[in-house]
């Protein structure tokens, strides 16, 4: 969680923001994902 926070904070100051936040949310959301189906499968 640290890490991810750390990046996103990295993130922040570069101009291409928006591109890589966007990538950010999205790797997220498949994370939160996968840990869901494999959570399932348990």
């Amino acid at each position: 969680m640290l890490t991810i926070y750390i990046f996103h904070l990295k993130v922040q100051y570069k101009p291409d923001y928006i591109k890589c936040k966007k990538v950010f949310v999205y790797s997220m959301i498949l994370i939160t994902f996968v840990w869901l189906l494999k959570k399932k499968e348990e």
